[in-house]
């Protein structure tokens, strides 16, 4: 299994505080070691699209291509985590 990333996520990466940043690098790191880890809720959400927990509010998301995973922006959507929430709605936010 390989992960990779497009440009879209980097910036979208870079838009992101420095606390949140830390939180994908810690993510990340946990997800190489163990993509299972409960923690993680590392699901698939569309045909070829993964969904993963970077933290209590965000999520990221990753095309898999065979066994690889290319984690940046499907077409159509914003890089940066989800505004589009309701008042008072703590569901995640997506990182795409």
């Amino acid at each position: 299994m390989k992960s990779l990333t497009t440009p879209d996520f980097w910036r979208a990466y870079a838009e992101l505080t420095p606390d949140m940043r830390e939180e994908v690098r810690r993510a990340y790191q946990l997800w190489q070691n163990n993509p299972i880890h409960p923690s993680l809720h590392f699901k698939k959400v569309g045909k070829h699209l993964w969904s993963v927990c970077v933290s209590s509010g965000y999520r990221a998301l990753a095309l898999k291509k065979g066994d690889d995973y290319y984690s940046g922006s499907p077409p159509g959507r914003s890089l940066l985590p989800s505004k589009q929430q309701r008042p008072n709605d703590d569901s995640p936010k997506l990182l795409y």
